[in-house]
């Protein structure tokens, strides 16, 4: 609404409509004067309906958001039109170091802003390069409060990439897990031999045999693409296990923590009772002592399939595996083994 004063005489009491809503919301009032002159005194009133017709809109719009960061954890694909920004704020306790912002990537040109304590604007800012393009970075040294973190659009941008980070001072927590082997990358410090003519361990990924009605091989590692398993056949009988006792042992591994310890494992073998020395052991060693037996099957037609073996060890033990896998002398055996996805993790 728009209204100016109204000094012509005579005019006293007519009212003042608002077009919008043909409601009166306000009065002309006598201010002490007629046309002929007189003296300039005034009155005044409070309409609530005058005051609703000259508001422009209800209330002020809100502050731009604020997302809170993690620390060395970046936030991507952000993007503003020029002049606008977005705004970030990144907690750092008291006593860390190495603080500093990021920004990278993306098009157009993004400016960084970073203050501590309070937001950043155009003119008041702790850190600001103001350099071409969108890699620019900030440093810090307060601690114990808040970094605000802006990037404003010199010109509209997107797929920036922004990331705030500290130390606090602190080690890292310690692993989860003591061991995690999936002979991904070669045999894991495993030790092979025996007496066998065919069938070593190798580290690979082994191959579905079915043989007779029985599977002697799985087909794929049970974690990632490799295991430890006995030479691969290509046809049936041809580089099982033969001619003696194929073994694979273990490097001597520690415990820093009580952990459960986990294997798996695989044993196929197609004929059974033709030779009691065929079958196969997996056996672990704790704190150097005798080799104890955790699985033994002997000289019975067993499918192939991942199985898991599990066991508690206690803080400080040292544990090691041997596998051992055998085809006695008796002829016409099928004998195939495998391992992976050794683990030794914290309870």
């Amino acid at each position: 609404m728009r209204y100016t004063a109204d000094t012509t005489g005579g005019n006293s009491g007519s009212p003042i409509i608002d077009e919008a809503t043909g409601e009166a919301v306000g009065i002309h009032s006598h201010g002490g004067c007629s046309s002929s002159g007189g003296n300039n005194n005034g009155t005044s009133f409070f309409n609530t309906a005058l005051w609703n017709a000259i508001d422009t809109g209800g209330t002020p719009p809100p502050p731009p958001p604020v997302t809170e960061l993690e620390n060395n954890v970046p936030v991507t694909n952000l993007s503003a039109t020029q002049g606008n920004d977005v705004n970030y704020t990144m907690e750092v306790p008291a006593g860390a170091s190495d603080i500093s912002f990021q920004i990278s990537g993306g098009s157009g040109d993004a400016d960084l802003y970073v203050r501590f304590g309070a937001a950043p604007t155009d003119s008041t800012y702790d850190c600001r390069p103001y350099r071409n393009g969108n890699s620019e970075s900030c440093t810090g040294t307060d601690t114990g409060g808040t970094y605000y973190v802006r990037v404003k659009a010199y010109s509209t941008f997107s797929g920036v990439s922004l990331v705030g980070s500290y130390s606090d001072g602190n080690p890292p927590p310690p692993p989860a897990c003591d061991v995690q082997e999936s002979f991904e990358s070669g045999l894991g410090g495993w030790t092979t031999g025996g007496s066998c003519s065919t069938g070593t361990f190798i580290s690979g990924s082994p191959t579905e045999v079915v043989n007779g009605g029985v599977t002697t091989q799985v087909g794929g590692a049970q974690n990632g693409s490799n295991a430890l398993f006995t030479q691969p056949n290509s046809s049936a009988g041809r580089d099982d296990v033969d001619g003696g006792e194929c073994t694979a042992t273990s490097p001597v591994y520690s415990v820093s923590s009580t952990s459960d310890v986990s294997l798996h494992y695989f044993h196929g073998q197609r004929d059974a009772g033709d030779d009691s020395g065929d079958g196969f052991n997996l056996e672990v060693s704790l704190n150097g002592g005798s080799y104890a037996s955790l699985v033994s099957i002997g000289d019975v037609t067993s499918n192939a399939v991942w199985t898991q073996e599990s066991f508690t060890a206690n803080t400080g033990d040292t544990v090691q595996f041997r596998v051992r896998v055998a085809d006695a002398a008796g002829a016409g055996d099928l004998i195939e083994a495998g391992i992976d996805n050794l683990q030794i993790c914290r309870q």
